[in-house]
């Protein structure tokens, strides 16, 4: 529902030009990334859709993303092996 709704907001803010709605969607487009990682190349299809300028946002949540993800992994304890 998230990616769905972020893709929407986006072809919102093409056809009306509001930057408002383009930061709407890729604050969207993150939740949807961080419930499932299926959703992170969304922006490819923005980028497909769009105008340049209205991608900033977008590319701005999927930093946001790669840095929380990278945190969250490090953070992940590996599984130790006690034979």
């Amino acid at each position: 529902m998230l990616a769905f709704a972020a893709v929407i907001l986006y072809a919102l803010a093409l056809r009306r030009q509001r930057m408002g709605l383009a930061i709407a969607s890729a604050l969207l487009y993150l939740a949807a990334a961080l419930c499932k990682e299926i959703f992170v190349p969304l922006p490819l299809i923005f980028f497909a859709m769009s105008r340049k300028k209205y991608l900033i946002p977008q590319i701005v949540a999927g930093i946001v993303y790669a840095v929380l993800a990278s945190r969250s992994s490090a953070r992940t304890p590996r599984p130790t092996t006690s034979w």
